[in-house]
């Protein structure tokens, strides 16, 4: 930016992937800019440095702003991307865009009430306690540095590095001060003898400013502004627990939100995931509804949900229709919408796994170490948590862990565990088969019309013939729908010579339990057979397809994922598809589940069609179907590439369900082409245990030392500092043996990472300036010597 005459040209100008869009406002430092990134198709803010004659200086202040702010990860910090510079040598920082206002805007507009500000400034503190945790101080905390987002969450920007912590808190009481009375604390700002004020003067007592304040203010902002430093708070922590009190104490009925969550509109929050068809064919479980609604709604004077409800059954009995039916009936008592979380019964989801994707989906930034915010935002504005699936004690175990981290949470728990969650205390609910008389309301509400008095007879004896299981009925009513005849059906039954057990006589033990898995299994195999039917000469190889999606993860799969896993090609992939959704086989994803459209199967008939199917096969073409999108593209190829990584993240629960079951002779091919993604989209865990398992086996330097990259990378980013830097010593130590100059580099490079996480620059400049940057300038390559100046 050095040509301030050229500014305003620069609109529409492509800088590195970023296209400038509109300019935000300048100040002393420099100019920013709104952005769109072309790589990841996202808005961000990049803020330009201004250099003038003291351009060195001025390089030197970015690059210590980036390596200040870029290793934090917390709701409240504004995240800082990257920093680089275009071809012109002009500085930039690519942020998070925080759309909304300053809080200098606002108190320009006169003082806020308590509550609000109470909320405002815990925000902030909780952001800063999080930098003071990692050894990083602001220095320059004022209302004109913290941006109200239009969802009412705070973000800390320009960070910078000071001495110790205090400096931080008593600018925080000075932005407190403000938020309470609309002007500073110790006179007005343009006065020539301000400075000596703040220095010789006690700040203006609260009280005389602003009448009606609970008496606590006056002490915390006491300590907030002391002159003495020792008089001050010593710990952030210490701030909010008063900050806490203080809101409590001020007449709140409900608990105080995490800094960084505040109840906004609803579209704010996630939407309710439910199966669209729960509308129109839910029937009947007016006691279990109740029973529900008895144990997860809250007296109107309660303030969090009172249990955790079990609702256990035997196979297709309908138990998460009857969740999502309670979920659709009591909205409006769940603001934060309602949340599913599928698991797999034969080898459930680690708990870390778990939580990372229940941030992802409450959009909490810190993945699984954010758990305490996780559990405020799950309790205000209060959100229905659905974990489906819990078919094994496994499965059991890892919900009990899940729910374990998130106490408070309303959670409906529904599985085929006999005694589901009674060790646990959670309160049970069993589901039996419905009455004849449900069961035909549930068959005529999929089919959409009752059938004529004739043909009622036989509609009677098919739902008794299929125990009234609301599966079997499901896939039943697909026959139905395709033009067959319930006395149709009934035949192909019999000619299987099935004598089928009535509903009434139905229990739950465990030979009866596999007789119901026989009527599931023999209404799944008719329906196999009407596809057949339907699809014609093509059968046999579209429906290897659809055995292969049994296979697929359960949480669901997008049309391209599936079309791969099933092995077919895009046209064939949407015939199936059609098909089989119309019989009931395929179930579509809600809009608010997947935008983009996508289908899971049922899981129990998913075991239904992994029966002599080979899972190895769905595993190597899901990892052909990652690997080409997992690499970085060359310059100019930015939106391809960006495209690549959105289909990956939206298949994030698939990408967690394939990396542990990454072959060995795969895991090289993986590791070279997908640094750069796990790097930046996670799930980090994940990835770094693919990483130390590859590192078992390897004994060869050079791929020990590739394994030992990524490693270190992702170790670092998920916070993990300690095992970034023992991988990146044993990478420079193992390329140190074979003379490999750029991967001694490149290993400095990391270690000097992590320190400078640390807060300890000295120590990191001095490795990029004596080891990194001079072998760099040595292989003549530039580029990386960039990238070591601004990492």
């Amino acid at each position: 930016m050095e040509n301030e005459g050229r500014r305003d040209s620069w609109t529409g100008r492509i800088v590195s992937h970023y296209r400038l869009l509109d300019e935000l406002g300048r100040g002393g430092m420099g100019v920013v800019y709104k952005a769109q990134d072309l790589l990841l198709e996202r808005l961000v803010a990049l803020k330009f440095l201004r250099v003038g004659r003291e351009g060195e200086v001025a390089r030197q202040r970015l690059l210590q702003e980036a390596r200040a702010a870029s290793s934090l990860d917390h709701p409240n910090i504004c995240a800082i991307y990257e920093a680089d510079q275009d071809g012109e040598g002009n500085l930039f920082i690519a942020m998070r865009l925080c759309e909304g206002e300053t809080l200098k805007e606002k108190i320009a507009r006169g003082p806020v009430d308590l509550d609000q500000a109470l909320d405002l400034t815990s925000q902030i503190a909780a952001g800063l306690a999080h930098a003071h945790e990692q050894a990083i101080v602001h220095r320059d905390i004022k209302p004109a540095n913290l941006i109200l987002t239009l969802s009412g969450q705070v973000k800390i920007v320009d960070f910078g590095i000071a001495l110790h912590p205090g400096t931080d808190l008593w600018s925080l009481g000075v932005v407190f001060y403000e938020l309470l009375t609309g002007c500073l604390p110790f006179g007005p700002p343009d006065a020539a003898s301000y400075p000596g004020a703040i220095l010789s003067m006690d700040p203006k007592p609260i009280t005389k400013v602003r009448h009606g304040l609970p008496a606590g203010i006056e002490s915390v902002l006491a300590r907030l502004l002391a002159k003495e430093p020792d008089r001050r708070y010593q710990r952030t922590d210490e701030v909010i627990q008063e900050l806490r009190a203080l809101r409590d104490g001020a007449g709140r009925t409900t608990p105080m939100l995490p800094a960084g969550f505040s109840p906004g509109p609803r579209a704010s929050h996630p939407t309710l995931e439910i199966n669209p068809r729960i509308a129109q064919v839910s029937v009947g479980r007016h006691e279990e509804l109740r029973e529900l609604g008895k144990h997860l709604l809250p007296e109107p004077t309660a303030t969090l949900p009172a249990r955790v409800c079990a609702v256990q059954g035997m196979p297709g009995v309908g138990k998460s229709f009857l969740a999502d039916r309670f979920a659709l009936d009591h909205a409006d008592a769940f603001p934060g919408g309602y949340l599913r979380i599928v698991l797999d019964p034969k080898s459930p989801a680690p708990c870390e796994t778990l939580l990372e994707e229940l941030a992802d989906r409450l959009q909490i930034q810190g993945g699984a170490e954010s758990v305490q915010w996780m559990r405020e935002r799950l309790r205000q504005p209060r959100t229905l948590l659905h974990i489906e699936n819990v078919d094994s004690p496994l499965a059991e175990i890892a919900a009990g862990l899940l729910l374990q981290q998130l106490p408070g949470a309303t959670a409906i728990v529904t599985g085929r565990v006999q005694d589901l969650g009674l060790a646990l205390g959670w309160h049970q609910i069993r589901l039996a088969p419905f009455d004849e008389g449900t069961a035909l309301q549930q068959l005529w509400g999929e089919l959409g019309w009752e059938p004529a008095v004739a043909e009622k007879a036989d509609h009677h004896e098919l739902v008794r013939h299929l125990g009234c299981l609301p599966l079997a009925l499901h896939l039943a009513a697909g026959h139905l729908r395709s033009g067959r005849s319930a006395a149709g059906f009934l035949r192909a039954l019999r000619h299987r010579r099935l004598a089928l057990t009535p509903a009434d006589r139905i229990e739950l033990a465990v030979g009866v339990v596999e007789e119901v898995r026989r009527v599931l299994a023999t209404s799944f195999a008719l329906s196999l057979e009407l596809l057949r039917e339907e699809i014609g000469p093509e059968a046999n190889r579209l429906l290897a397809g659809l055995h292969a999606l049994g296979h697929a993860p359960l949480t669901g799969f997008g049309r391209s994922l599936g079309a791969t896993i099933a092995g077919l090609q895009d046209d064939d992939f949407e015939e199936l598809v059609f098909h089989a959704q119309k019989l009931g086989v395929l179930l579509p994803l809600s809009r608010e589940e997947r935008s983009d459209g996508a289908w899971r199967i049922h899981p129990l008939l998913g075991e239904f069609l992994q029966f002599g199917t080979d899972a190895s096969t769905v595993i190597d073409r899901m990892t052909e179907w990652f690997l080409a999108r997992f690499p970085v593209g060359p310059p100019g190829q930015e939106a391809d590439q960006g495209r690549r990584w959105r289909e990956v993240r939206l298949e994030s629960a698939a990408l967690a369900y394939w990396l542990p079951r990454i072959p060995a002779p795969s895991r090289l091919r993986v590791q070279e082409t997908s640094t750069w993604y796990a790097r930046r989209n996670g799930p980090l865990h994940l990835w770094i245990e693919l990483c130390e398992t590859a590192l078992r086996d390897l004994t060869q330097p050079s791929l020990r030392s590739q394994f030992l990259w990524t490693l270190s990378m992702v170790s670092h980013r998920h916070g993990r500092f300690e095992r970034a830097l023992e991988a990146a010593r044993e990478k420079l130590s193992l390329d140190t043996q074979s003379r490999h100059e750029r991967g001694i580099a490149t290993a400095g490079g990391l270690i000097a990472d992590v320190f400078q996480s640390r807060g300890m620059f000295d120590e990191a400049i001095a490795i990029r300036t004596e080891q990194q940057i001079p072998i760099l300038d040595k292989l003549g390559d530039t580029k990386e010597r960039a990238i070591g100046l601004f990492h």
